[in-house]
């Protein structure tokens, strides 16, 4: 009977036993890791948008006759980013001088101009004082920014530019894209002899700034 009974005891410790090693696998087995590995690259940018090939002045008169038009200063491009400092004189109805360079997104990210327009040229009267000579060559004057060439397929229909669009906001430049435009004062052939001034007149309010963001 003693024997019995210690056999009894042996079994429920070893079955206390076993149940513990159980519990012990059980929890072994919600044992998990997670490892993440990685590395990245800064990689080397600029933002840049620039002048460049700046052509010779071109001037002519569109209605048939001899051009008088000339050039005083020649402009030069200053530091990529300027276009310093052009001098031209008009004298005959349809002359006209041209300028044309391009415009190019030098940088690494997509560029477009910002909110633009062309200036309005401002004209004053010579030592004579007559206040209409001011008045009939400004309202004879126009002041262009076009682009000379289409682009090409490469480009997006969204983000084209055609021959003879003028510059404007929003127009899109992706990186390394470049685009030639002509800058071109012009004194309309349409200018009748009673509009011709009877004392030079001196035209300003020509500077141009092209604001370009990234977008």
């Amino acid at each position: 009977m003693e024997r019995k009974k210690n056999l009894g005891i042996i079994t429920a410790i070893i079955a206390v036993f076993i149940s513990i090693i159980a519990v012990t696998i059980a929890y072994a087995a919600y044992d998990a890791s997670l490892t993440i590995k990685g590395s990245a690259t800064t990689k080397v940018t600029k933002w840049s948008i620039i002048f460049k090939d700046l052509g010779q002045a071109q001037l002519g008169n569109d209605s048939g006759l001899t051009s008088t038009a000339r050039q005083i200063t020649a402009p030069q491009i200053v530091n990529y980013t300027s276009i310093e400092t052009y001098s031209v004189e008009l004298k005959t109805p349809g002359d006209y001088v041209a300028y044309n360079f391009k415009i190019k997104n030098d940088g690494s990210f997509p560029a477009k101009i910002s909110t633009f327009s062309m200036p309005t040229p401002q004209c004053h009267k010579g030592a004579s004082g007559i206040d209409q000579d001011e008045i009939n060559v400004c309202n004879n004057l126009t002041y262009t920014l076009t682009y000379t060439t289409s682009d090409g397929e490469s480009v997006p229909v969204a983000n084209r530019v055609s021959a003879g669009d003028s510059v404007a906001t929003n127009d899109k430049y992706e990186p390394g894209q470049e685009r030639e435009v002509q800058l071109r004062i012009y004194y309309k052939s349409s200018v009748t002899i009673d509009q011709l001034p009877t004392d030079d007149v001196t035209i300003d309010g020509l500077n141009i700034t092209i604001p370009f963001i990234q977008y």
